[in-house]
């Protein structure tokens, strides 16, 4: 089955015109120092008279996490097509590339202090999208129990739904995820590419995927109740505190 590829063009030429600026701004950044050293101007000039500055570059890498991003929220239509026409190898090698590329763009983000307001949103957004995606195609197809599917989605829904309301009622949301939200994605990742390895690969017990079923669940459902509960006591809070001022 041919996947159509005009759904990615956009994507990738932004991408692909995000790297060579990269690439010529660094090449140009090199170029600079390399006159500055072997220009006879610069000699007899102490450290602090000459100065190499590299904004450019810098703002243009530090947008790489965010490109990536992007890149895996694009990476989700194939796997779903994958995972409909029944190519599960192909559907698990694209899963496999999406989680990398998650680790990718946080360690970069984290590890140079790219973070950016853009990237806060973006990967959380590309996660949910992979992650609620899969379950709901394995849940028509019968891989996933349909009671994991329901509290996936209605944890999720929770989850924006109060932001929403913590948006519209006082301002944005500026919190970190949860311990148990990060816990809760990396089961939900484990138990997607178990669900699919065992369709492509091999077969795996089903007591494992049972077990991998019930730890999804309990993180699920620990994870939104939390949320409620921390959410809802800064909420009532800051409502306190604004009718008394």
């Amino acid at each position: 089955m041919v996947v159509p590829l005009s759904f990615f063009h956009a994507g990738w030429a932004t991408a692909t015109l995000q790297w060579q600026k990269v690439v010529i701004l660094y090449n140009a950044g090199s170029r600079l120092r390399t006159e500055l050293t072997k220009s006879p101007s610069c000699i007899g000039l102490g450290a602090s008279q000459v100065t190499i500055r590299e904004p450019e570059m810098v703002i243009e890498l530090r947008h790489l996490p965010n490109i990536i991003s992007v890149l895996r929220i694009l990476l989700v239509y194939p796997v779903v097509r994958m995972l409909l026409a029944l190519r599960y190898d192909w559907a698990l090698a694209l899963f496999v590339i999406a989680g990398l590329s998650d680790a990718l763009d946080g360690f970069l983000a984290k590890h140079y202090h790219w973070q950016s307001r853009l990237g806060s949103f973006l990967d959380p957004i590309a996660d949910k999208l992979l992650l609620l995606s899969c379950f709901i195609v394995g849940g028509w197809q019968g891989l996933v129990p349909g009671w994991l599917v329901i509290a996936v989605i209605v944890r999720d829904a929770l989850i924006v739904l109060g932001a929403s309301a913590y948006y519209l009622l006082l301002r944005p949301y500026d919190g970190q995820p949860l311990l148990s939200s990060k816990l809760n994605t990396l089961c939900q990742l484990a138990y997607i590419f178990a669900v699919v390895c065992d369709q492509a690969l091999l077969r795996l017990p089903a007591g494992l995927l049972n077990l991998l079923a019930a730890l999804t669940l309990f993180t699920t459902v620990l994870s939104g109740a939390l949320y409620v509960r921390v959410w809802g006591s800064q909420f009532l809070r800051e409502m306190q505190a604004t009718r008394s001022s």
